[in-house]
């Protein structure tokens, strides 16, 4: 039986751990990451002729980390040599944050990640008197998108069930400024058969456990050189990112004017 590995990823507070539960049934195990007091939740679900490793990554908000948590989801994400390492990442939101879930969406699709969308609290989307343009969602984030309840269940025998359908190819990366293309020009030749985008990640970092000490020395200099901050470099991507996303999801996502978009739903 062939094995592969899926990393379930998404903002605090969206329904991801339910759906882990929903998906991996009683077949699942915690423990903690090595040498650190960080929960690791995974399971296995069977499909077809495919056994599937399922990783529920900790929720946050990007991928740039700010905490023991966040450094477990980077690195998963980044270390190709990790056995953690996902053949295909699902990004978990709910109706009212898709912006946010679209964010940490395209970081991952940009470093080189084929990843599906999950709008998971589906029931909301008409409580909160949200209309989605399903099509046009799937057109804008070049893969497919699931409508699923963790709750209730709804939705997740069709996830399931597509988890091997092939992922669209990803040309949607964001235009980083300008200003740095010099010291990212520069780096990239440290990585010469990754993405651009993996490599401002690398950049924008004060160092990566993902790299050897040879290399984040490299970056270092190459910081220096060029007078870099890294929260000034997260930062003006965080504003472009956010702006952009915004504005190309107004004609997508539409909502009544008289029906809230806050939820005091939490992740179980």
């Amino acid at each position: 039986m062939k094995k592969k590995t899926i990393a379930l990823l998404g903002n605090p507070n969206v329904g991801k751990t339910s759906l882990f539960n929903r998906i991996t049934k009683l077949n699942q195990k915690v423990g903690n990451y090595p040498g650190i007091t960080v929960e690791k939740r995974q399971g296995t679900v069977k499909v077809h002729d495919i056994e599937y490793t399922v990783i529920d990554l900790p929720g946050t908000y990007t991928l740039y980390p700010n905490s023991l948590d966040e450094e477990v989801v980077l690195n998963t994400l980044l270390n190709k040599e990790s056995k953690d390492y996902p053949d295909l990442v699902v990004v978990v939101s709910e109706p009212s944050t898709i912006n946010r879930g679209t964010i940490i969406y395209q970081q991952v699709r940009e470093i080189g990640h084929p990843a599906i969308f999950v709008i998971n609290m589906e029931d909301e989307i008409k409580d909160k008197g949200l209309h989605i343009d399903i099509a046009r969602l799937e057109a804008y984030l070049k893969t497919k998108v699931y409508k699923t309840n963790a709750r209730t269940g709804k939705g997740i025998d069709t996830l399931i069930q597509n988890l091997e359908t092939p992922v669209s190819p990803y040309f949607g990366a964001l235009d980083l400024p300008s200003q740095y293309h010099d010291a990212l020009n520069e780096a990239k030749k440290l990585f010469p058969l990754e993405t651009e985008y993996k490599t401002w990640i690398h950049l924008a970092l004060d160092s990566s456990s993902a790299l050897s000490e040879d290399v984040n020395e490299k970056l270092d200099t190459i910081r220096k050189r060029y007078n870099l901050s890294t929260q000034q470099l997260q930062k003006d991507e965080a504003i472009l990112r956010h702006d952009r996303i915004q504005n190309e999801l107004d004609n997508i996502i539409t909502k009544s004017q008289n029906k809230k978009l806050s939820s005091n739903r939490k992740d179980r």
